[in-house]
């Protein structure tokens, strides 16, 4: 249940130091720490959540670029065997060398 700011709503004189009073007051005090403790909690999982994303990021563009490069690999691989493939053609030899192939690539890291 959500109560509005006020410990006696209604808007009449209250007697102060009656102990229903004095509950609500106790329980008024002990909501707001317990929000406050949530709210320090939040903060706390979205900056550790920030910077495990972080960190992910910086994993994720280092595969990107190592995927990347093996993609260059393989395209200079695959001209030269072409080119010698082209030659072997003109000159009525037969081409043994074999086709070059790309490889695995990394996965995606799983996002956290």
């Amino acid at each position: 249940k959500k109560r509005g700011g006020k410990l006696m709503g209604d808007g009449l004189p209250q007697l102060l130091s009656s102990d229903e009073f004095y509950e609500r007051v106790v329980e008024a005090e002990t909501e707001q720490r317990r929000a406050a403790d949530e709210k320090r909690t939040r903060q706390q999982e979205q900056e550790n959540r920030a910077e495990a994303l972080a960190a992910w990021k910086k994993l994720e563009e280092e595969r990107k670029q190592e995927n990347i490069e093996q993609h260059a690999r393989y395209h200079e691989a695959l001209e030269i065997w072409k080119d010698e493939k082209a030659k072997a053609k003109l000159t009525k030899q037969r081409f043994v060398m074999k086709k070059p192939v790309l490889g695995k690539l990394r996965a995606p890291i799983p996002r956290p």
